[in-house]
């Protein structure tokens, strides 16, 4: 098993669920995320629906060209192939694959062209994270997510290092807000910094969110989709994303989203943001339009209950 799996087993657990399993007339069992699929691997005579987050061979193949060290890039690259081969072995054990996005069905496929695979999009609650009336206008560019979580430390100091010094060149203003639980110590040095605040942990995303000019996505690795974009979406927040950070959704640059792949793009399109009001309005009513279209709880919902009433007569066949 590769060491990601390891961290994660519990024989103790794997006892219970077989419990579970013999004592109980079940039909059906969904697994979450690879890390607890091996729980499940090799039992027969059940239908086993396999929700992929994130596929974690491309996660951990992306960390290969976001290293600068050619040790670590060896390193990097064993884990991916052994991540993948044992990756794509438990996606055969299983009947059928729910991904986040097209991408990730695209790429399953060209491993497991027979393999049944659905897609059911992240989804926000647009109620919820609603645009909200808007104070005086900042200059505060916010990123969040989970803070401990290595896609997420890479694109925070990526941001800090590389962009922020060529925006604060052209708007001294800006500060960079960095929100989300469990702050490494990377993380946390970077507070020390005049220009970035680090928050950890809120109960409410929304007001620091309500607060920002612009919500960036500076993602360098991983897989899956960003609902931290679909929130900012959802609540009229412009957004400027690499190309990997934006991945799998249906966005349009220029139009409800900017792509930056580079420092200097970065730069260009969070300044024109700031300086450019009927640009800025422009990307995020798009934006939040685009969310109550493709992913709000209500659209998805629907896809959902299609895709059990199928799975459910797989069964009975």
């Amino acid at each position: 098993k590769p060491l990601l799996i390891k961290r994660f087993y519990l024989k103790e657990t794997e006892k219970k669920i077989k419990e579970l399993l013999r004592d109980k007339a079940i039909d059906l069992v969904i697994v979450e995320t690879l890390q607890v699929a091996e729980y499940i691997r090799g039992i027969p005579n059940i239908f086993k629906v396999l929700d992929e987050h994130n596929l974690e061979f491309i996660r951990a193949g992306r960390r290969i060209k976001a290293s600068d060290n050619w040790i670590k890039k060896i390193y990097y690259y064993i884990i991916m192939r052994r991540l993948r081969n044992y990756e794509i072995r438990v996606i055969r054990d299983f009947n059928h694959c729910l991904v986040c996005s097209d991408t990730d069905k695209k790429t399953i496929k060209k491993f497991i062209r027979s393999k049944e695979v659905s897609v059911i999009p992240n989804s926000v609650d647009t109620s919820y994270f609603y645009p909200a009336e808007k104070g005086d206008f900042s200059k505060k560019i916010i990123f969040t997510g989970t803070m401990w979580y290595e896609p997420n430390i890479d694109a925070a100091k990526y941001f800090a290092g590389e962009i922020l010094p060529l925006l604060l060149s052209e708007e001294p203003g800006i500060e960079f807000i960095i929100v989300g639980e469990c702050p490494s110590k990377d993380i946390l040095a970077l507070s020390k910094q005049k220009n970035i605040s680090v928050t950890g942990y809120v109960k409410d995303i929304r007001p620091y969110l309500s607060e920002a000019a612009v919500f960036v996505a500076p993602v360098r690795m991983g897989s899956g989709t960003r609902l931290k974009i679909l929130v900012a979406m959802s609540m009229g927040i412009p957004v400027v994303s690499t190309t990997i950070g934006c991945e799998g959704l249906a966005i349009i640059n220029g139009e409800n989203i900017c792509i930056a792949d580079s420092p200097n793009q970065f730069c260009k399109a969070i300044t024109r943001l700031i300086q450019d009001k009927l640009y800025r309005n422009h990307i995020a009513w798009s934006g939040r339009r685009l969310v109550e279209n493709q992913y709000s709880h209500e659209v998805v919902q629907m896809k959902l209950n299609l895709f059990w009433k199928n799975i459910e007569s797989c069964i009975k066949n």
